[in-house]
């Protein structure tokens, strides 16, 4: 039998029944496009009969203790980004004036403070994961700290990449749809069917080569492709159990596309990286090649790709990220008609693992904050505010 919630006049330890006092004490965090819903961790949370000790996803204790401080010393304003569909809602557009069909994509999103009264007051804008596009800096004020919780999804988000190749280098989802509706489609039924492939030997070239970069080359690496990066510094170390093919500066894109099956775009976006994949660049890439988009969707031209899907320019892609978010269609062109995408809903870093430690980390940085420490991840210093 289900157990009702605990209230406040159902006290499960003695002092359960006490009111709190002065300001709302909990703490949520903005997160570039994910939003409140299937993907959110609750920060902080009672135990039932243990006051103080917090609670990451699916019932795991977080360690230490800035966990059981979270919100409790510090009164830091609700924060929220963008909006989140209600409950089976279908995703569709929403015409802009002037009737284009499509609203403004996730990074153009603005943070907006829940409770105004609070303006004044904020100290921290903690981003819960990499991407920070959707935090308008030159919005806040001079004394706010803004902060990223990023060192924790690479592994999730590696796996995600490697999962994905699998499944359209095997025709996993087509096979899948077949035999739900009846029909056995593999070379033994229908000889006329193209094999699927193997990995290993195969070339995979990472666009990006910092933490979930070097994730996807280790697993990749582990199953037998040969990896080759370009990257921003060519020079900057790497992780020593790492064996590249090569790593390359941003000039020998052209040569990583041309000489990889399978290409993984990483990189964060900026004004650099926006549309850095476009016609040009699919074209070199090949029929045969499977381009996976684990970074923001408008680092990859949205036209140019559809185009390049349709006619056969590449093999298949991978699309965990977007160009638009919810509640809203990912994309104006109708890549869901398409067989040869995978289309999760930029799910690829939510799992317990990365949503534990990266609530940690902003327990921690929250501490941080109240002693006067250095925080760490920090992508703005904000300049002290008086009194502080």
């Amino acid at each position: 039998m289900r157990r009702e919630p605990q209230r406040a006049d159902r006290p499960h330890h003695p002092r359960a029944g006490r009111r709190h006092r002065g300001r709302r004490r909990h703490v949520r965090h903005g997160h570039g496009q994910h939003h409140r819903g299937p993907g959110h961790v609750p920060v902080r949370r009672r135990l039932p009969g243990r006051p103080g000790q917090a609670r990451g996803p699916a019932g795991q204790r977080s360690a230490g203790r800035s966990g059981a401080r979270l919100g409790a010393q510090q009164r830091v304003p609700l924060l929220q980004v963008g909006r989140s569909p209600e409950p089976g809602r279908r995703l569709g557009p929403r015409p802009r004036p002037g009737g284009t069909g499509r609203t403004g994509p996730p990074h153009d999103r603005r943070v907006r403070l829940h409770f105004p009264q609070a303006r004044g007051r904020l100290r921290l804008v903690h981003v819960v994961g990499a991407g920070y596009d959707g935090i308008p800096l030159d919005a806040l004020h001079p004394g706010v700290t803004v902060a990223t919780a990023h060192h924790h999804h690479g592994r999730s988000i590696a796996e995600h990449v490697l999962m994905s190749v699998l499944v359209l280098s095997r025709d996993v989802l087509g096979a899948d749809r077949a035999l739900r509706a009846g029909r056995w489609r593999n070379v033994a039924v229908d000889p006329a069917l193209p094999f699927g492939t193997t990995l290993r030997g195969r070339r995979v070239g990472i666009i990006g080569f910092g933490e979930t970069g070097t994730e996807v080359a280790r697993l990749c690496q582990a199953v037998g492709l040969r990896v080759r990066a370009v990257r921003r510094d060519p020079s900057a170390p790497f992780p020593a159990d790492l064996r590249p093919d090569w790593i390359g500066g941003d000039d020998r894109l052209p040569e990583l596309l041309a000489d990889s099956d399978v290409v993984v775009v990483t990189v964060p976006l900026s004004p650099a990286t926006r549309g850095l994949i476009g016609p040009a660049e699919l074209r070199a890439m090949g029929p045969g090649a499977l381009l996976v988009n684990v970074a923001r969707g408008p680092v990859v031209q949205e036209e140019a790709l559809h185009e390049a899907l349709v006619s056969g320019a590449i093999a298949g892609a991978a699309l965990d990220v977007w160009w638009s978010g919810p509640p809203d269609a990912p994309s104006r062109l109708p890549f869901h008609d398409l067989s040869n995408v995978l289309m999760p809903p930029h799910h690829s870093g939510h799992t317990a693992d990365t949503f534990a430690a990266r609530a940690t980390e902003i327990a921690e940085n929250i501490d941080r904050l109240e002693r006067g420490d250095a925080l760490t991840h920090v992508v703005r210093a904000g300049s002290p505010f008086p009194g502080h």
